[in-house]
């Protein structure tokens, strides 16, 4: 079994081999970090930017997930939200896409915005003050607390007036 290091050097040569081929086709790659549930690779705010810089390449772009963000934060101790925007400065130019999602920081819930414990407004500033026009697509799922769940237009129209809320517009 390899150890850290060599998963993230693995990691490393295949999106490298990837966005290679990515650049060839005029294709953009994004690369999602993840959390400790769910990859030995790429976890933390450090291994997405060192991955980046080592392939250096504009082909290869991150797409944020709140809900990772926050059970990164809690393994490692961090504030939630100060880890979020600290993500969006120090990835602001190479963020093209954000997952919307909430949860309490042990399991990747996908709960509707509001209902974990994600401070969501600071976050949304801070990407707004840096730029970034992209994509935010809500992530949610039907397990967890939404076993029998309501009609998913209802979890999608709470999830819009909650950021609606969140942002002013």
């Amino acid at each position: 079994m390899m150890n850290k290091v060599e998963t993230l050097k693995k990691a490393e040569q295949i999106l490298k081999e990837l966005t290679d081929y990515a650049e060839k086709r005029d294709v953009t790659l994004l690369l999602e970090p993840l959390s400790h549930l769910e990859t030995t690779a790429v976890e933390t705010l450090d291994e997405t930017v060192a991955t980046l810089d080592a392939i250096d390449s504009p082909n290869l772009q991150v797409m944020l997930d709140t809900g990772h963000i926050n059970i990164t934060a809690t393994k490692l101790g961090r504030d939630p939200t100060e880890y979020l925007i600290e993500h969006v400065n120090k990835l602001n130019g190479r963020i093209a896409h954000v997952h919307i999602d909430d949860n309490f920081g042990d399991v990747d819930a996908h709960l509707v915005p509001g209902e974990g414990n994600i401070n969501f407004k600071p976050f949304l500033n801070a990407l707004e003050q840096n730029g970034y026009s992209g994509y935010l697509s809500i992530e949610l799922a039907v397990f967890g607390n939404y076993p029998i769940p309501p009609t998913p237009e209802t979890l999608i129209r709470k999830s819009r007036q909650f950021l609606i809320n969140a942002t002013g517009s």
